[in-house]
């Protein structure tokens, strides 16, 4: 929103952009969502977005991309000119911050409120901007086509646990195995 104020001015200047904060942490520091894509998806929903189904449904699916290439891209994949730390990358397979956290301190062997963490959500932060920007460029210049797919995995549970299936017990978009592999692995086969 800041560079927005400066680069284009209003009617940016006039909105209430401190109230993003309240991303930080996975949302006020309870780990859900990760904040970079909770503040980035506002930005493309406040730049593409509206009442209308059409301009609602392009923002949504700029969004679901971006979640998708988060999920699934080595992450964090920009590196400040200076920084504190080398940083390693990790798949999180999970938007939530909480999942991609762990999955990073797994990997990494450093601690979840470890500096080198804090270093790592701000690179995340930077990635994710720099992801969001691209996908708002080509969704103006009509050149945006989707390029991450929901996985393999998740296409396979939503066959039984999406609408008009036999369970028909989730909405979700995300990738299942982020949380759900250990389950999926003894889960019956049908």
């Amino acid at each position: 929103m800041s560079q927005l104020r400066r680069e284009v001015g209003f009617p940016y200047t006039i909105m209430p952009s401190t109230m993003m904060v309240v991303g930080e942490g996975g949302l006020a520091g309870v780990s859900s969502l990760c904040g970079a894509l909770n503040g980035a998806s506002s930005a493309i929903f406040l730049m593409r977005g509206g009442l209308e189904r059409e301009r609602r449904e392009a923002a949504f699916t700029l969004i679901r991309e971006l979640f998708n290439w988060y999920e699934q891209t080595p992450l964090p994949d920009y590196r400040p000119k200076a920084p504190k730390f080398e940083i390693i990358r990790s798949v999180s397979r999970s938007p939530l911050c909480h999942v991609s956290v762990s999955t990073w301190c797994k990997k990494s062997k450093f601690k979840s409120f470890s500096k080198e963490r804090s270093e790592r959500c701000a690179w995340i932060t930077g990635a994710v901007a720099k992801k969001t920007v691209e996908l708002l460029n080509a969704s103006n210049e009509g050149t945006f086509t989707p390029l991450y797919k929901l996985s393999a995995g998740t296409q396979s549970c939503r066959s039984c646990h999406d609408q008009g299936s036999v369970l028909e017990n989730t909405r979700g978009l995300m990738d299942c195995g982020g949380c759900h592999f250990p389950e999926r692995a003894k889960h019956p086969k049908i």
